[in-house]
C-alpha cells in the first residue's frame, strides 16, 4: 500500500479526485456507510453465488478474508 508514502502523495490526491466525481456523476451512495446489517445482508449474497457459480474453494476462502479485513477496516473507522 503506497497511499502513505509522500512520493504518490499526488498521484493518491488525483484518484481520490477522480473517485469523487465519479461518485457525484453516479449518486453513488458510498460517503455514507451502510448499516452492518445491510453489509452482511449483500455479503451473504455474494457468497453464496460464488459458492454455487464457481465452487472454488481458493477463490471462496480469499473473499471470506477480505470480508473481515473489510469488518476490521469498519470497526477502526476507516
Amino acid at each position: 500500500n503506497l497511499a502513505s508514502n509522500k512520493k504518490h502523495n499526488r498521484t493518491l490526491l488525483e484518484l481520490r479526485g477522480k473517485l469523487d466525481q465519479w461518485m457525484d456523476e453516479t449518486n453513488d451512495q458510498g460517503r455514507q456507510p451502510e448499516s452492518k446489517e445491510m453489509f452482511e445482508s449483500d455479503m451473504a449474497v455474494y457468497l453464496n453465488t460464488i459458492r454455487i457459480r464457481q465452487k472454488d474453494p481458493e477463490h471462496l476462502k480469499q473473499i471470506e478474508k477480505n470480508i473481515a479485513l473489510t469488518k476490521k477496516w469498519a470497526a477502526a473507522g476507516k
